[in-house]
């Protein structure tokens, strides 16, 4: 399989799973996070699992990222004009990189 930079598993992983009119606004979203983390583990190699968390960890705390522009693109959800939106996006993102991590220690 050919595996993805950190960003381009992002915009797959969202846009596969994250679209508008799909998303389950309602959580929780440890479970989403949990099948998330586990796809992307597999997108990427091994070595680019620590970027993908700093990656996401970045985003959570910057809703201005260019990433959550691009992912804005990609889900056709405003994740970060709205204060809703937003705080649902910081969770998301915060739980996949937590579930990222503990795949990486075991």
């Amino acid at each position: 399989m050919l595996r993805k930079t950190p960003q381009d598993a992002l915009l797959f992983e969202f846009g596969c799973y994250y679209i508008a009119d799909e998303f389950p606004w309602q959580g929780p979203f440890q479970t989403w996070a949990r099948d998330s983390a586990e796809r992307l583990a597999n997108l990427v190699e091994k070595e680019e699992v620590a970027a993908l968390v700093s990656l996401l960890l970045e985003m959570a705390g910057n809703r201005r990222h260019p990433m959550v522009f691009a992912l804005e693109q990609e889900t056709h959800i405003d994740w970060s004009e709205d204060d809703r939106f937003w705080q649902v996006f910081a969770d998301l993102v915060t739980l996949i990189a937590a579930a990222l991590s503990s795949t990486r220690t075991s």
